[in-house]
């Protein structure tokens, strides 16, 4: 039986979000900002808690985990974009998926993951982890609420547009 008087009740919870939020920032595949939000603020609440219950140790690690959130997610406003307006998420990596197609251009290619109709209308998104780069994500058709207006899954790679030439050397590609 769980005793959620114990404030080791609440380190423990608040190391869960931090591990679920690990698989979100580990697989790019996976990289979903109202998720790793989501993730941040139940472990920060946990932890807030458990020094209302009488651990004091836990104010540091609340303090820790709201200064990660700015970090990663923004200021009060909770924006995705860096001073440059840039977004640092993480890139697509050995473990996503395969694209379902490339179309060439004679500047840019693009990779596309899945279809626009597999995802929801209305919950496409465009990232810039850098320069050389684009990725679109979405949110997979029928796992939308509108009702709370969030995915409820997590959103998934649908396209990533190099804005080079295909074969080019390019810093990020690594080509």
């Amino acid at each position: 039986m769980v005793n959620v008087h114990d404030p080791a009740y609440n380190r423990e919870a608040a190391a869960k979000e931090l591990l679920l939020l690990e698989g979100h920032l580990t697989n790019p595949g996976a990289y979903c900002p109202e998720c790793a939000e989501k993730h941040l603020v139940t472990a920060e609440a946990y932890a807030e808690e458990g020094v209302r219950l009488g651990d004091e140790s836990l104010a540091g690690y609340a303090q820790q985990i709201r200064a990660i959130r700015k970090t990663l997610l923004g200021h009060k406003e909770h924006s995705d974009q860096g001073h440059d307006g840039s977004l640092d998420v993480p890139e697509l990596g050995e473990s996503d998926p395969k694209p379902i197609r490339v179309e060439r251009g004679e500047k840019v290619w693009v990779e596309v993951f899945h279809e626009s109709e597999t995802c929801h209308p209305g919950s496409f998104r465009t990232l810039v982890p850098n320069p050389e780069h684009r990725l679109t994500i979405c949110c997979p058709r029928g796992q939308y609420s509108e009702a709370e207006a969030r995915c409820l899954v997590g959103t998934m790679a649908q396209r990533l547009e190099h804005l080079h030439p295909e074969g080019s050397s390019c810093p990020v590609c690594g080509g």
